[in-house]
């Protein structure tokens, strides 16, 4: 309905996988043809893709210009309905992350009420790991992250109607290169130098474990870290933690997982934002087809002048569905963890 009317839209794809839409209709034409006073709020879109498929916004703002345009903005489908899947109180046992989503939509208070988009929601997820967990008054969209966490810091896809846990968004290998002297416009790179030195891990029952340091700096600060380490005591298990028999198991446990953490805090993060012509319009390149690209893509930039050769993922990347090119990338090597969902 809105095609002869739409000026300019716009897709922003975002690796936290909270994809956005604005678009910019003819205020004349919509009232021409009667769709104006039509359009409201919560209503869906279906906006065409670089694939030439269509993923659903559902409209979250519309701001009305007299004589002028009709700006829209909206969220993608799944963020809006997973946010109004409420769980009252659920305790999924031991199930991987396509069947832990599944139970969680289908024992929601809204799939009980028999609600049309809880039917239309489709659930995938490529992790085998068994997980317990317990969802008490809150919703999908906000269990998110701590799904993330229990599956080992998974990554969430959204994707047409099917909302995702996998372990990595987007393809490993490179898929595509920008080249200085070829396709690269421009190339800014800043650096995070927040960097831990160790770990403590903190426990239940005032146990702590030693300081864990790491190799990879000379210096960086001390971080207190809190995990779910109890010792057992006369009262029954509660399953969200992990029990040991003894002191000297649970600061084990603790020094183990403090171990782990500290690695990856101590990594010194470094974004680049590059912006690139696509090598279908670049005269001196084979290249005829279009860019296609998913959040999550591993793509290699290669600056010798810098001596810069680093596969970095896809962070970020605004479509514009008028002239159907990738406008903007923002790559990085930070990892996905950084982010909330």
């Amino acid at each position: 309905m809105l095609d002869d009317i739409c000026l300019d839209y716009k897709i922003n794809y975002n690796l936290d996988s909270n994809h956005t839409i604005s678009i910019t209709l003819d205020s004349s034409l919509a009232e021409e043809k009667g769709i104006i006073n039509k359009i409201g709020f919560k209503q869906i879109i279906y906006a065409k893709t670089l694939e030439n498929n269509y993923e659903p916004f559902v409209l979250t703002g519309i701001d009305k210009i007299l004589d002028d345009t009709v700006e829209l903005v909206g969220i993608h489908w799944l963020t809006e309905v997973v946010s109004k899947i409420f769980c009252l109180d659920l305790k999924p046992r031991q199930l991987n992350a396509n069947n832990m989503l599944k139970h969680i939509v289908e024992n929601s208070e809204e799939y009980k009420r028999n609600e049309q988009y809880t039917r239309d929601i489709e659930i995938s997820g490529n992790i085998d790991i068994l997980v317990n967990c317990n969802l008490w008054q809150t919703s999908l969209g906000d269990y998110l992250e701590e799904l993330q966490a229990l599956y080992g810091n998974c990554e969430v896809r959204k994707k047409g109607f099917m909302i995702s846990l996998v372990n990595k968004v987007g393809r490993d290998y490179p898929v595509y290169e920008v080249n200085y002297g070829v396709n690269l416009i421009s190339n800014t790179i800043s650096e995070e130098y927040l960097v831990y030195k160790g770990v403590l891990g903190k426990g239940y029952n005032g146990i702590l474990g030693d300081i864990q340091y790491t190799n990879k700096v000379k210096s960086g600060m001390t971080k207190v870290v809190q995990y779910k380490v109890r010792l057992r005591d006369d009262q029954e298990d509660d399953e969200s933690y992990i029990y040991y028999d003894t002191e000297e198991q649970c600061k084990q446990a603790l020094n183990e997982l403090a171990k782990k953490e500290v690695e990856n805090l101590s990594d010194i993060v470094v974004t680049y934002d590059t912006k690139y012509l696509d090598l279908a319009t670049v005269e001196e390149s084979n290249t005829t087809e279009k860019t296609f690209l998913e959040v999550g893509d591993v793509v290699n930039t290669k600056i010798d002048k810098y001596n810069l050769n680093i596969n970095t993922r896809v962070f970020e990347f605004i479509y514009d569905g008028m002239v159907e090119e990738i406008e903007d990338v923002t790559l990085s090597n930070a990892d996905i963890g950084s982010l909330k969902v």
